[in-house]
């Protein structure tokens, strides 16, 4: 713990409101950013927080046009990107996109309207009704990497930390490097006031993911309010280095850098 004689009382990282970590951040980052499928004319695309779109939901694209590219001005990326489904039944990777070859779904299949109703509510924050729906969804066996995290996010959102804590700790029992699963986990233990949990979590998984700024960012945070402020400065660094223009991370490498002095 970091001991700061004539340090303004003032500059206490760990009276900081838990409030404060709750910002409109990306927070789901898969580890399959997309899934294309040739069969299904299926393209899922990643996430973006904060805004009440579609854009985790599959896009559908009619292939009736056999002329038509899979990706709209990407015809040579496509044209490689339905070679490899052809050929190969496991995870590829083009021009550092990551795809995966999905399994074959329709809007029919038990839970899978639930799955994309939640997915959609939870882009528009309307988080009670998005857990109803991804709760039966995963009872009807929509239990997929997607669902479960659209779930926790909705569970952290909610205040139902304690179900998305456990939730999160049986998917990262299934993914133990996933970066995703860290980062929300450990936002939800630092929300439940679960300092050095929340830092055991994420700690390691951020030495592997150099790139991944939420990570770092909420890693900094874990431990500045344990007042380990050292260490707090160095995992803001790391994230500043991903986006050096970032407000929050220049404010609080501000604050611990005074602290520090």
């Amino acid at each position: 713990m970091d001991k700061h004689s004539g340090t303004d009382p003032t500059l206490t990282f760990s009276t900081i409101p838990a409030t404060e970590i709750e910002s409109e951040r990306e927070e789901i980052p898969p580890p399959v950013y997309m899934a294309a499928s040739y069969a299904n004319a299926e393209v899922v695309l990643p996430r973006h927080s904060g805004k009440p779109d579609d854009s985790a939901l599959p896009l559908e694209i009619d292939d009736s046009d056999p002329s038509r590219p899979m990706f709209m001005g990407q015809t040579a990326t496509a044209q490689r990107l339905l070679a490899a489904l052809d050929t190969q039944a496991g995870p590829i990777s083009i021009r550092g996109i990551h795809f995966i070859t999905p399994q074959p779904t329709c809007d029919d299949a038990p839970g899978e309207a639930e799955k994309k109703a939640g997915i959609r509510l939870v882009n528009q924050k309307r988080y009670g009704k998005a857990i109803k729906h991804l709760e039966r969804a995963i009872e009807y066996g929509q239990d997929d990497y997607i669902c479960q995290m659209n779930l926790a996010l909705a569970y952290t959102r909610a205040g139902r930390l304690d179900e998305a804590t456990a939730l999160l700790k049986d998917l990262l029992g299934s993914h133990p490097a996933d970066a995703g699963i860290a980062t929300l986990l450990g936002k939800s233990l630092l929300l439940a006031g679960r300092r050095q949990e929340a830092i055991d979590v994420m700690a390691p998984v951020a030495m592997a993911h150099p790139q991944r700024f939420h990570l770092h960012y909420y890693l900094g945070i874990a431990y500045a309010k344990q007042d380990q402020t050292l260490k707090a400065v160095d995992a803001w660094h790391r994230a500043a280095r991903i986006r050096p223009d970032d407000k929050e991370i220049k404010l609080w490498l501000s604050i611990g850098e005074r602290m520090l002095a």
